[in-house]
This record gives C-alpha cells, sequence and structure tokens, in this order.
C-alpha cells in the first residue's frame, strides 16, 4: 500500500490471507518482507523474515517397472519391479498385487521399491484369464509414517500370457475298408477312394486354458471339429490328388492360442480304367467278327486288377444271352449273324470301379455282292431284283428301270417304282 496513515496505539495498517502450498513431499517453507517511512516521505523502516511450514505426510504413488512413470505391461512369469515413488525417507510400504479374484502380498515394510518373479505365482495368475491372453490388475501400495497410515494409492498392470500353446499327437489312416482290402495299409490312401481320418490324441491345453477346437487342410480342403478332451478325430474323406499330401493339422485352446502339426499323406494316384473297343466283321459282311480292348487302368503299385467282359445281343432283344471274358489287348473271336445288327457290350473293371462301352455291329455288308440266284451284282448292298445291278439300294438295271425298254429317246417311261 501507498497512502498516509494516522498511527495510534493498535492501529492496524494491513491484513490479508495468502495461501500457499506444500511441495510434493509435504514440506514447505517461504518468507515474508515489509518497509515503510514513519513521520517523513522516506522508508525509514522495514521487516523480513522466513518460516518454515508444517510437514504434511504425502501417500506415495507406486510405478510398474520404471520411475517415475508407470509401465503396467509384462509377460506372465517375469520379474517386475514395484517403485514406491515415496515422499519421504522415512515411509515405509506394504505392497500388494491384485488380479482378478486373486491377491498376493508382495512385501511390507518396503522403502523405495521392491522386486517379484512372477514366476512364482504364475499358475495363480493363469487361473484368472483361462479365455483370454491378457488380463489387468493393479498394484496397491499403502504408505506408513511410523506406524501411522498415511494413505493408498495404486497403479495398473497388464499381463500376458506366454509360453502356452496346446499341444498334441497326430497320425492318419484309411478308415474306408474297400481300399484297406486292396492295400493291406491303412496308411495308404487311394486318390478319390480312400476316406482319410486324421487323429488327434493327447492333446493339451497348457496354463488353466481349455481344449477349443481343431481343423484340418488337406489338398486345400478344410474341415473343422470341436474338441474339449485329449483325443478327438477329423473325417477328411476323399482326397483328390494323384502324388502325396501333406495334412495340417491345429488344435486351438479357450484363449484362442492355436498349435500346427503337418504330417505327411501317402497317395496312391488313381483313375477309372478306360479302354479303346475296336469291334467288326470279317471282310465286313461275314458272320465271323472280332473284338479287341486296349484298357488302362491304375496298378496301384500291383495290387489292382483288370477284368473284362464282353457280351452282345442281336438289335431289338432286351437280354444279353452271348457273353465272355477277355484278355487285354488281345484280339478274340465271336459269332453275330450278319443279316442282323448287334448290340455289343464291353465292361472294363478293376477292384474299384467299371467302365461300360456300348458299340453297334451292322449287319454284314459287301461292297460288291454276285447273288448267282438272282444274276443280279450289288454294290455296298445285297441285290433286291433279278438280272440287277444295284448301287446303295438304288437299282439300275434297265429291266427295272422303264416299262417300255424298246422306248425312243424322247419317249421313256420310268416304272413306277423307280418313279
Amino acid at each position: 500500500m501507498n497512502e498516509r496513515i494516522n498511527l495510534s496505539n493498535g492501529t492496524i495498517v494491513a491484513s490479508g490471507d495468502f495461501t500457499i502450498g506444500h511441495e510434493w513431499d509435504g514440506s514447505k517453507s517461504f518468507s515474508a518482507y515489509a518497509e515503510g517511512a514513519i513521520y517523513t516521505f522516506a522508508v525509514n523502516c522495514s521487516g523480513s523474515g522466513n518460516w518454515a511450514l508444517p510437514t504434511i505426510p504425502r501417500t506415495s504413488q507406486p510405478s510398474l517397472n520404471t520411475w517415475p512413470n508407470n509401465s503396467p505391461d509384462f509377460n506372465i512369469g517375469d520379474t517386475i519391479t514395484v517403485h514406491m515413488n515415496s515422499k519421504s525417507s522415512s515411509f515405509t510400504h506394504t505392497v500388494v498385487l491384485n488380479f482378478g479374484s486373486y491377491s498376493y502380498t508382495i512385501g511390507t515394510g518396503v522403502k523405495d521399491n521392491i522386486s517379484l518373479d512372477t514366476d512364482r505365482i504364475a499358475s495363480n495368475l493363469y487361473a484368472q484369464i483361462p479365455n483370454s491372453v491378457t488380463g489387468t490388475g493393479d498394484i496397491t501400495v499403502t504408505t506408513y509414517s511410523g506406524g501411522t497410515v498415511i494413505g493408498t494409492a495404486r497403479c495398473s498392470i497388464i499381463a500376458h500370457v506366454v509360453g502356452s500353446k496346446p499341444d498334441f499327437l497326430v497320425s492318419y489312416r484309411d478308415q474306408a475298408q474297400h481300399t484297406h482290402d486292396i492295400t493291406g495299409d491303412n496308411q495308404v490312401i487311394i486318390r478319390n477312394q480312400s476316406d482319410l481320418r486324421i487323429e488327434i490324441t493327447g492333446a493339451e491345453a497348457k496354463n488353466s486354458a481349455t481344449l477349443k477346437s481343431a481343423y484340418a487342410v488337406v489338398n486345400g480342403d478344410k474341415t473343422s471339429i470341436s474338441l474339449t478332451s485329449e483325443s478327438g478325430h477329423i473325417i477328411c474323406g476323399n482326397v483328390n490328388s494323384s502324388t502325396d499330401v501333406t495334412a495340417s493339422v491345429t488344435v486351438t485352446d479357450s484363449r484362442g492360442i492355436s498349435t500346427t502339426k503337418n504330417i505327411k499323406v501317402t497317395v496312391w494316384d488313381w483313375v477309372p480304367p478306360t479302354a479303346i473297343v475296336n469291334v467288326w466283321r470279317e471282310s465286313n459282311y461275314y458272320s465271323d467278327c472280332f473284338v479287341n480292348v486296349n484298357a488302362n487302368y491304375s496298378s496301384l503299385q500291383n495290387h489292382n486288377d483288370l477284368i473284362i467282359n464282353f457280351k452282345w445281343k442281336k438289335k431289338g432283344e432286351t437280354v444279353f444271352k452271348n457273353g465272355e471274358t477277355l484278355y487285354n489287348n488281345v484280339q478274340a473271336g465271336f459269332t453275330a449273324d450278319n443279316t442282323f445288327d448287334w448290340d455289343v457290350e464291353v465292361e472294363v473293371s478293376d477292384k474299384l470301379d467299371t467302365t461300360i462301352y456300348t458299340l453297334v455291329l451292322h449287319k454284314g455288308m459287301p461292297v460288291a455282292c454276285v447273288d448267282v440266284l438272282k444274276y443280279s451284282v450289288g454294290v455296298n448292298c445285297f441285290p433286291k431284283y433279278s438280272k440287277s445291278l444295284e448301287v446303295n439300294g438304288v437299282c439300275l438295271s434297265g429291266q427295272v428301270l422303264y416299262d417300255n425298254a424298246s422306248g425312243t429317246a424322247g419317249n421313256v417311261t420310268l416304272s413306277d417304282s423307280v418313279a
């Protein structure tokens, strides 16, 4: 203030309030100064002083791993350090870890910091998060000054699951009896015929997790199952591959953590049997006939057999009355009346499948036929008329072609049949 005042005993020159905050450790000191002029215009008196405020106890604020800021993340099994960030060297602390419903006292009477090997309590931590790869909690620090509780403070923690992949054994087999009977080995898969079965045994989820599911990928096809016990199987069915394949098998636990294992699956190539079939008459005319079947089949490493069945019947009949077994690529003879068309059927079979070929054997038709009874000649046909020349069923003889063979070139009358 800067004004003149008439002083008398007890006069208050000035008054007021001023708030002074304590430091982080609860201590505080301050100083003050005043001056004035008495009976003159010049300052002729002054005063100053220093004062210390009473120390106020402060609660320590903990932090994990770093100081003073908190670094909450750690892997279960790591050694962690809790910093007290104490406001006074005389303070002591009780440090407690809280995680889900689990509580663990790390230490009491702690001065500055304390470390914990979380591997000692790993099983308890894992048990709190059976369905997650992380969990949250806190570190609670209670601050003491002597025997007096100053207060409680917390810092957050985030625990991460590690080293917890599920484990299992994997194998496979062919569960189709008809293919197993051929190979004699359930470790051999026949292409598009065997029924591949993946076996999972000894499956185990780790660190309080539970088994959840499994799937197999074979030749690009994925098959999934629910897996809640130590064993299970995946039916993959037919395998469409001409060579060995890799089965990739994955087991997943309740945390979503997976383990994948690969196994080689032995595959034998197989395709349905095929053939080139030829059936013909001798000289394209006679009743003596021939058949030849040139077949291809998958040998399955000499475990497969080829069977060729041949049968024939007159065109229009409903039942095959004739039949025999043929040898591959060996010509065989048979008899089929050359005045009829015949249905021919060839079955080419192996131990797994049959391919059927259906053909027609036409009636005998010579290139040239001389009928000595009719005194006629047929070219690519049998002659119908007497004393005629016929080509492809058309009669070219004068006797039949004309009604009047003596007619003139300008007056020719065709027979009714030719017309």
